[in-house]
């Protein structure tokens, strides 16, 4: 009896996955992870790109259209493209990571370039060009990954007058340390610099300036069954407005403290559960000094269905958990927002 349960929930999973693969996009396992970062996921070979060698050899689809990967490689390199929605302002030429060992450590470098403007049949052709570079480096003695970003985007009207040009430096971390038999503490650092300024009719026009640094550290837990990973987490953000012939205006925000928590469980062994909440403390600072103080809630949770090496993952509606089937509340609405499909091979 209980292996026909298991199967009818698994052709049911299947089954809606079907039919609501229309209308969804953005999808990843991490969504219904509440964004949990301690939980390594497919999605981290954007942040480090070494880590495309973790998953060498596999496709994924956002069943929306908004990306996919490609990845393939062996033992000495591997490659990945991502196919992705492009800016309209600068339409994307191309997206791919590269990752290669370096003895027991691993190094990764990830490029991506957009160009877009306008050539008219007479007069001066627009420009808007963005170029992103990623360099990783994992230290797997320490089971430390690093990586350095930083994303240039510069335009111009044609006239050499009229340009903006942006700037953005990223720095991040994820290591773990190991507790004891299936425990870890894991820690994470980000810091992120933007810089933005424009000139106007050939004279310097308004620019702006901003920083976000994040720290998180909690216990990570591996079960046969499963996972569990929660930490907390600090945040700080400040941002400066500035203009010509006027003062800066600037503000700040410190998050603290920070909560996130997390668990992965298999229910068979095809049926995954994802869930995860985060509480959040913010302390704000306004341009005119005063402050203000705010606190947020948030959750989320996911499915996944595996056969083989074929995988489907999805984030669950919340609304769905109070709504339920239209068959039976008759109201309208998805059971998933998110759905994913990957393939090993």
């Amino acid at each position: 009896m209980k292996v026909w349960q298991n199967r009818f929930l698994a052709i049911s999973l299947a089954a809606a996955f079907v039919l609501t693969v229309t209308t969804q996009a953005n999808a990843d396992r991490r969504t219904g992870l509440h964004g949990n970062a301690l939980i390594k996921d497919v999605t981290d070979i954007a942040a480090f790109p070494q880590a495309a060698a973790d998953y060498k050899n596999l496709v994924r689809i956002d069943m929306g259209g908004s990306n996919a990967w490609f990845v393939v490689g062996d033992d000495s390199a591997t490659y990945g493209v991502k196919a992705t929605a492009s800016d309209a302002n600068h339409p994307t030429v191309l997206d791919m990571v590269y990752a290669m060992p370096l003895g027991a450590d691993a190094l990764g470098v990830g490029l991506s370039l957009g160009m877009g403007g306008v050539t008219p049949a007479d007069g001066d052709a627009s420009s808007d060009m963005a170029i992103g570079l990623d360099v990783g480096y994992t230290m797997t003695g320490m089971n430390l990954e690093t990586a350095l970003s930083i994303d240039m985007n510069n335009t111009d009207d044609g006239s050499g007058d009229n340009t903006t040009s942006a700037m953005s430096i990223g720095l991040s971390a994820r290591g773990y340390h190991n507790l004891g038999e299936a425990t870890d503490l894991g820690y994470m650092f980000g810091f992120n610099m933007d810089n933005n300024s424009q000139t106007v009719g050939g004279n310097d026009g308004p620019s702006s300036s901003a920083m976000q640094v994040a720290l998180g550290a909690g216990p990570v837990y591996k079960m046969d069954k499963g996972q569990v990973a929660a930490y907390g987490t600090l945040n700080f953000e400040s941002d400066t407005q500035s203009a010509p012939d006027t003062d800066d205006v600037s503000t700040s925000s410190l998050g603290f403290p920070g909560f996130l928590v997390s668990a992965e469980v298999s229910l068979t062994d095809s049926l995954i559960w994802r869930g995860g909440a985060s509480y959040g403390y913010s302390s704000d600072t306004a341009a005119d000094e005063s402050s203000s103080a705010s606190g947020s809630y948030g959750w989320s949770s996911g499915l996944g269905y595996k056969w083989d090496k074929f995988q489907l993952d999805g984030a669950v509606d919340s609304g769905f958990y109070n709504r339920g089937p239209n068959f039976i509340s008759g109201a309208s609405g998805d059971l998933f927002t998110h759905v994913t499909a990957s393939y090993s091979f």
